[in-house]
């Protein structure tokens, strides 16, 4: 990868891919081990397929074998490469109902969220988690746009919080979303050290986004296919 980029994949996890026991031959124990504790079928299958196919998408972008690769977590749950020991590569991996999204960047850190879905109780979840300037916000939609611009701005944070290796864990009201000049849902963070860039991924059924720490000179989104290798163009 060159310097300073960004490489996203969307995975349609219900799409035709290998048997489920080849995929398992390049996830490690730990990854077998979190597989198993899904007691229903769907959700083992598509974090079997999600955790395959970020190794091979790594695999492919370091040129190794995606049984090679060896991961670790920080003290807050951040995974990060071991071996190959790539200290300028960050990744994320989020997936939702069937889709997932994996970011790769070189330059800064990355997280990445996706949604599919279907909130309710979209103002109630916001008054006790988001900023009082997106409650407000959110209280001026329509309720057909509230449902979406909710779930846009869910992602963001969240793909924020993983990017700074907090997780839910972190202040949700650290990442403040608010309407763009163009009247999409932009991001700005509280954070006097970093300039983070947003790069919307939203589709017509799912809310998505990558966030990183830097301005990258290169950003490719691509949908990932089991039958090619995975190149981001």
């Amino acid at each position: 990868m060159a310097e300073r980029s960004v490489r996203v994949w969307r995975i349609d996890l219900e799409a035709p891919a290998p048997p489920d026991h080849d995929l398992k031959e390049i996830l490690a124990t730990d990854e077998l081990a979190r597989a198993a504790r899904f007691l229903r079928e769907p959700p083992r299958v598509q974090f079997v397929r999600s955790h395959a196919a970020l190794r091979r998408i790594l695999a492919a972008e370091l040129r190794t074998q995606p049984q090679e690769l060896r991961f670790a977590t920080t003290a807050k749950g951040k995974p990060f490469l071991t071996s190959p020991r790539e200290p300028t590569v960050d990744f994320s991996l989020s997936h939702s109902r069937g889709l997932a999204l994996v970011g790769i960047a070189t330059g800064g850190r990355i997280g990445v969220d996706v949604e599919r879905r279907q909130v309710r109780d979209e103002l109630e979840i916001a008054q006790r988690w988001f900023a009082p300037e997106e409650v407000r916000w959110l209280e001026g939609l329509a309720e057909s746009d509230r449902k979406r611009r909710f779930l846009e701005c869910w992602t963001r944070k969240e793909a924020y919080l993983k990017a700074v290796a907090t997780g839910l864990g972190g202040d949700l009201k650290s990442c403040v979303c608010a309407p763009g000049s163009d009247d999409e849902t932009g991001c700005r963070v509280v954070d006097a050290q970093h300039t983070w860039r947003l790069i919307p991924l939203d589709q017509p059924d799912s809310a998505g986004c990558a966030m990183v720490d830097f301005e990258p000179a290169e950003v490719a989104v691509r949908d990932f296919e089991w039958g090619s290798t995975p190149e981001a163009r």
